[in-house]
């Protein structure tokens, strides 16, 4: 899914390239869509959305010709909100229904539940916000009956952002304290940061513009660390804006944890990481299931593999 938007290094970029090469040289199509695909989301990340639809465009056109549905369903769902952001809103919108389609069509729920919340990010674009909801409803349902409780947490904090932005507060706070509560059982370190967004919210009241330093302090004061972290709150820090800084100061924390503070043993990490290698899910670079970079995640301790491969490892070694 949506999953931690979480933007590796460029040497994962170049070593991805390199695999591209490999794959076209050994005429293994799957491979190219995959990397493709990986490609593709690094470069959206990386804000570079229209250079991304070119690499999104290959990918899907080689899974539509394996058949492979998952696959299909995981590069039109990517190229379709690469589309939007880029400003092709209404030919996104459809890849992302499409991207639906492919995906309850393969009988995949992990892959249906993150096709439902990419396409409820980006309907109300065209001002369809209660069907955006509903996509948001039956995302979560099938979170809950996969127990994946981080996806959980995630599509009830955006929900509550797209809530504030129409205006219903209750319902509003209702999705985040729902959100909040499923953070502080998974043990995640930004859980207080959440709760501060939405008592700020609550009141009204909001943090200077770009601020996300402020967000960030009180959990890398606690890893004993305080780095720079890039100021991009995603939009204006009043009302829903004030909901949107926490979900994008989580992804900065993601991404510096991820990018240089290991806060799992060497020999955990390394563990996380052949678990994830041998999976089918694995792309070469991404989970498919959770959307994020496996040398990110596998980094934090209060993340798990969403079909228990590994566990959460809450005591950082």
């Amino acid at each position: 899914m949506t999953g931690p938007a979480q933007q590796p290094s460029d040497p994962l970029r170049a070593s991805l390239e390199q695999s591209l090469a490999a794959a076209r040289q050994a005429g293994d199509v799957k491979k190219q869509a995959l990397v493709l695909a990986d490609l593709g989301y690094i470069l959206t990340q990386s804000g570079d959305p229209r250079h991304a639809v070119a690499f999104l465009a290959e990918a899907a056109g080689l899974a539509r010709g394996l058949g492979d549905k998952i696959l299909e369903a995981d590069v039109l769902g990517q190229q379709g909100l690469t589309s939007v952001q880029a400003g092709d809103v209404r030919p996104g919108i459809e890849m992302l229904k499409q991207a639906l389609a492919a995906a309850r069509a393969g009988g995949d729920l992990f892959a249906e539940k993150t096709a439902l919340a990419r396409l409820a990010s980006a309907l109300p674009a065209v001002g369809d916000a209660v069907q955006a909801l509903a996509c948001y409803d039956q995302a979560i349902a099938l979170t809950r009956h996969l127990k994946d409780t981080a996806g959980e947490a995630e599509v009830h904090w955006f929900a509550a952002i797209l809530q504030a932005e129409l205006g219903a507060r209750d319902r509003a706070l209702a999705a985040g304290r729902e959100a909040i509560a499923l953070f502080k059982k998974l043990g995640d370190p930004n859980a207080p940061m959440f709760v501060s967004q939405l008592e700020k919210y609550q009141s009204g009241g909001s943090p200077p513009a770009g601020d996300l330093k402020a967000l960030t302090a009180p959990v890398l004061a606690a890893a004993g660390a305080a780095p720079t972290v890039d100021a991009n709150p995603g939009g204006p820090s009043q009302g829903p804006g004030v909901l949107r800084m926490a979900m994008t100061a989580a992804k900065s924390m993601a991404r510096y944890f991820g990018s240089g503070m290991k806060t799992v043993s060497a020999e955990t990490l390394r563990v996380r990481l052949q678990t994830c290698e041998s999976c089918e899910q694995f792309t070469g670079a991404r989970c498919r299931l959770c959307g994020c970079f496996t040398t990110v995640k596998a980094r934090l301790p209060h993340e798990k593999c969403p079909i228990g491969k590994w566990p959460a490892n809450l005591v950082r070694s």
